[in-house]
């Protein structure tokens, strides 16, 4: 629910600004210019939360702005570079160890820390 929630947001969101810009510049042709959603390609039957095929018949009308809407981030590696959580999902932990083939070390909350400083 909460991943579908946040594609039918972005999706308002991206048609809403269609509205006012124009759809982004390859939509014609594209699966969602035709009205296929992303879980209509893999054969997925969305909850009856949102309103699909509202949103769906207003895209057809006015196209969508962005062709890229969602993408859950970071993974392992990159969010040591990035100094962000290892997911996309809230901290689990304060603190932890972290095991790479270099050795382990201990990653600690680092907005925890800036708070208790």
């Amino acid at each position: 629910d909460i991943f579908e929630t946040i594609y039918f947001g972005a999706m308002t969101a991206s048609k809403d600004l269609a509205k006012v810009d124009g759809p982004y510049q390859s939509y014609e042709g594209s699966p969602i210019s035709q009205g296929i959603f992303q879980f209509d390609m893999w054969n997925e039957k969305p909850s009856e939360r949102w309103d699909w095929e509202k949103l769906r018949y207003e895209i057809l009308e006015h196209g969508v702005r962005n062709s890229l809407l969602v993408a859950p981030m970071p993974t392992a590696s990159t969010s040591q570079i990035m100094g962000n959580n290892e997911c996309f999902e809230p901290y689990t932990s304060n603190l932890y160890v972290r095991r790479v083939l270099s050795g382990e070390f201990i990653v600690v909350n680092k907005h925890l820390m800036r708070d208790l400083i």
